[in-house]
């Protein structure tokens, strides 16, 4: 089994956080900083970003989410709140499918259940020209800043340093992976876990309207808007974010 790398901060009611695309779980830690006691925060490292080892074999999104729900149950983490930012939430997605009896809710988080159109295929397969031919670093140095509406420069330059910190093959399978992962839409409309979403209302990677037509499928599912924000709500909107993840693990207390 690959080893995972987990950052975990605090006592409490355990919240699982799974990071984006050329991220790590670091990305999540300034606004980790807001949320309030009787929390204990798991920010992992997906396998072969950060700390964590790559699969040495071709993999899907659901070898991932495998990965990471054999990490769960080997660490005996009890009953959890799982959150999927962008690609975390494709991965956390796939281990609701598998594993829902590990999860007491799941947070679709500035993340999509849908499959890539033929269109985004197409544009996945040009990032993987264009990376085998000049690098990762050339790519993310304009990818990370496009996906912030707040610019905030230190925020800018934060997600920046953990992005170049991502090699070409985790780069390169993951964008296979993204691309050939199928849709999770039954998902949302199946009720064996609570299922949030979390929206950036300026987020043009993961549109507002396309969640808003997801969260229809089941009228159960909470949607919650962060207003103004692009892609990177944990930071653009850090106060706002704690406040959301917090808010649902109080009402999951209060339910008992």
């Amino acid at each position: 089994m690959n080893t995972l790398h987990a950052e975990r901060r605090g006592k409490g009611y355990p919240l699982i956080l799974l990071h984006g695309f050329c991220e790590t779980g670091a990305i999540w830690g300034p606004m980790v900083k807001l949320l309030p006691e009787g929390i204990e925060v798991i920010a992992v490292d997906l396998p072969g970003f950060g700390k964590s080892e790559l699969p040495k074999e071709k993999f899907s999104i659901a070898d991932i989410g495998s990965l990471v729900i054999d990490w769960i149950r080997s660490m005996k983490i009890p009953k959890a709140v799982l959150v999927g930012h962008s690609l975390g939430g494709y991965v956390g997605l796939s281990m609701l499918a598998q594993a829902p009896d590990l999860f007491s809710e799941f947070v679709l988080f500035q993340s999509t259940a849908l499959a890539d159109s033929a269109e985004k295929r197409e544009n996945r397969n040009k990032v993987i020209e264009f990376v085998n031919a000049n690098g990762v670093d050339a790519y993310v140095r304009n990818f990370i800043p496009s996906l912030f509406k707040i610019r905030c420069d230190d925020d800018i330059d934060f997600a920046l340093k953990i992005a170049f910190q991502t090699q070409k093959e985790t780069f390169i399978g993951y964008t296979e992976a993204m691309r050939d992962r199928p849709s999770s839409e039954p998902l949302l409309a199946g009720k064996s876990v609570p299922i949030s979403i979390i929206a950036g209302g300026e987020d043009t990677v993961v549109p507002i309207a396309s969640l808003r037509a997801q969260a229809v499928a089941n009228p159960s599912i909470d949607l919650k808007v962060l207003e103004g924000v692009g892609h990177m709500g944990m930071l653009e909107a850090m106060q706002p974010s704690a406040s959301l993840l917090s808010g649902i693990i109080s009402a999951i207390k209060t339910k008992g």
